[in-house]
């Protein structure tokens, strides 16, 4: 069924090419106009990939209504190009020459004086595919081109012949590069076209600030050959006219003699391309997404090629953003234990810029992490049309992640037109989702809430083997004579959480004895707590300073950094404390340490592993043994031991028989 398909396609070029043979070329070039014109308004897709790449490239300095106006002159420039490319195919070389005229072909020239080979780079510029039939290398060189084989193959033969029968000799890229070698070092011109879209096989290199991904083929046949590469570019020079100019040649070695890599070769390459299409940015192939998002690894940590600037290109000033927002999760806990992974996904190429969408709640945590460069905040219980306007305010994303497993979040990122968005499957929303994470196959034990995060930034290509990302920031407060010690006796999520108070009450008086009452106490939690805090002060006689609910997240942060310890339930201020690099003792009943115990090193994580447990629920309907049958002292031993009197390195997790 293909090949009969082909062959239909085949036939109708045969078809057009029969009628064109009878057509003027200022005839193709007008009526080309006329359809690329009309071809702006019923082809809303490719308007819309040429308007998006031309902001990336020239928004900065021409404006979207600028940038408008250019899309739909090229939109103009492609009709011509393809219809007079037609033409051309049908016409002798002696009459086209007499349609083109060269500037700058002495730079080109020159170097066949030499007897030296020349790498002649094309851009998808103008009709490019008249350079294969004029003596655009000057004459007498001996002209070769690499190619690809198109998928039609009648096609894919018929424009071969037609190319042979110009003297133009044409190597398959399949058939390895022997051959377009000895050409060049025979002291031929080999004409390559440059590729911006060269996937997981090119170098990333900035083209008009923006890294993409470039072949560097034509800088390895310059390294292997000796062969400068000079950049040519075709523009329009009158109505079927055309002027053919040429770039600079760029050489192996810099002005100082030193040899220069692939990378740095082809990172220069890119920039004098650059230069070449400023002249005329209609004439340039805008409809190909150049800067496409690499599906799975659009993070670069991962390839092999790497990143290569071209010379003076400052990093900081120069480098265009690739805009990722993450949705964080809603709970502060969670939101803590996101953290490592938003690192990660920052440290995942040089040119992230990552903004964090989140409830008001968590707000002040994310202003706090330096790898966020921006913050939105919503209330918790905002509309998905109030998200969207809000989004629809800032720079467009180029990506979304979402951290919650939520329908929800999805749509936040469908609703404000985010073009790739990256998540777990949950929740029905696959549909929703352009690039979908796989869970964990491979049989274990239960994977913590941080790794299972940082699963997310490894399939879009970080690198989390960075100890970095993990390393909690050290807080060791001065010793002034006194130890301050925080305390959550708390959990929002219900009673099966809280160990229990008259307990509670009693480790907290045998630690402050222990430590003879030099011990500054705080107690903190969530509003909603206030009074089971009141009952607390009650029942222990130690002095305590109660902060329950009065504290935000940026203060009680300030209030986590000055504490020596925290003992605590499983809660949203024992991530919080261990994210700020606090030791905290960790009581776990009705949940699992092996998803939520504290990250970092130091923390003691006291938990009594009985029959029933982790039942995740929030009341306990039998008799709470799994809180109950541990003791004061436990939790007092493990204070101690880390304070110093015991063992002060500890391990980071005491899991108590």
């Amino acid at each position: 069924m293909a090949r009969i398909l082909h062959y239909l396609v085949y036939l109708l070029l045969r078809s057009v090419e029969s009628v064109l043979v009878f057509v003027p070329l200022w005839f193709c070039w007008i009526f080309g106009g006329f359809i690329g014109w009309w071809a702006y308004w019923f082809l809303p897709g490719y308007r819309k990939i040429v308007r998006r790449n031309l902001l990336i490239a020239l928004g900065d300095e021409m404006g979207a209504s600028e940038c408008r106006r250019i899309a739909h002159r090229h939109f103009c420039a492609l009709g011509r190009n393809l219809f007079t490319s037609v033409k051309l195919s049908l016409m002798r070389p002696a009459a086209i020459e007499k349609r083109v005229r060269y500037e700058s072909q002495q730079i080109l020239l020159s170097i066949f004086e030499e007897n030296k080979g020349a790498i002649v780079a094309i851009s998808h510029m103008g009709a490019w595919e008249l350079l294969s039939q004029i003596a655009s290398l000057g004459p007498g060189v001996k002209r070769a081109s690499l190619y690809q084989a198109l998928s039609n193959p009648f096609i894919n033969k018929h424009v071969l012949e037609s190319r042979a029968q110009d003297g133009l000799t044409l190597f398959d890229r399949k058939k390895g590069f022997y051959g377009p070698m000895k050409h060049l070092r025979e002291g031929g011109g080999l004409g390559i076209l440059i590729d911006q879209n060269a996937g997981g096989r090119g170098l990333w290199c900035p083209f008009f600030g923006r890294l993409a991904s470039t072949s560097n083929l034509a800088a390895l046949f310059s390294i292997r050959t000796g062969a400068p590469i000079v950049p040519v570019c075709l523009y329009p020079d009158g109505i079927a006219k055309w002027r053919v100019v040429y770039g600079d040649p760029i050489r192996m070695t810099d002005e100082n003699g030193a040899e220069l890599d692939s990378g740095q070769i082809t990172a220069q390459l890119n920039y004098s391309m650059e230069q070449l299409i400023r002249r005329a940015p209609e004439e340039w192939f805008w409809v190909h997404d150049r800067w496409k998002t690499p599906n799975p690894e659009f993070l670069l940590s991962g390839y092999r090629r790497g990143i290569d600037f071209p010379p003076n290109f400052d990093v900081e000033k120069d480098l265009k953003p690739f805009r990722i927002l993450i949705r964080a999760p809603n709970p502060l806990g969670d939101s803590c234990m996101s953290v490592p992974t938003v690192r990660a996904i920052k440290n995942g190429r040089p040119d992230a810029h990552v903004t964090v969408l989140c409830t008001d709640g968590t707000a002040d945590l994310w202003n706090a992490v330096r790898h966020v460069d921006q913050v939105i905040s919503v209330p918790r219980r905002v509309s998905l049309l109030k998200v969207k306007s809000l989004l629809h305010m800032w720079e467009p994303f180029d990506v979304g992640i979402v951290f919650p497993n939520s329908l929800r979040s999805a749509l936040e990122m469908k609703f404000a037109g985010v073009p790739h968005v990256v998540g777990y499957k949950g929740h029905s929303r696959g549909r929703y989702l352009d690039q979908v994470v796989p869970e964990r196959r491979i049989p274990g034990p239960p994977e913590h809430h941080a790794w299972r995060y940082m699963r997310i930034a490894h399939y879009v290509g970080a690198d989390q083997t960075d100890p970095d990302l993990y390393a909690m920031r050290d807080n060791e407060p001065e010793f002034s004579g006194r130890w301050r010690i925080g305390i959550c006796p708390g959990a929002v999520y219900g009673e099966a959480k809280r160990y229990p108070t008259e307990r509670f009450a009693k480790a907290v008086e045998e630690i402050d004895d222990r430590l003879r009452g030099k011990v500054d106490w705080s107690i903190y939690g969530a509003p909603a707590e206030y009074e089971m805090s009141y009952y607390f002060q009650q029942k222990c006689e130690v002095e305590l300073s109660n902060k329950v609910g009065q504290t935000s997240i940026g203060e009680l942060m300030e209030e986590l950094r000055n504490c020596h310890l925290l003992i605590t339930n499983d809660t949203g201020t024992m991530h919080l404390a261990a994210l700020l690099g606090v030791k905290t003792v960790a009581i776990f009943g009705s949940t699992e340490p092996s998803l939520t115990s504290p990250l970092g090193h130091g923390h003691k994580v006291i938990r009594r592993h009985v029959e029933c447990s982790p039942c995740f629920l929030r009341r306990c309907p039998l008799d709470f043994r799994c809180m109950t049958s541990i003791g004061p002292d436990e939790i007092t031993q493990a204070a101690i031991s880390i304070l110093g009197e015991g063992d002060p390195e500890g391990a980071n997790v005491q899991r108590v028989a």
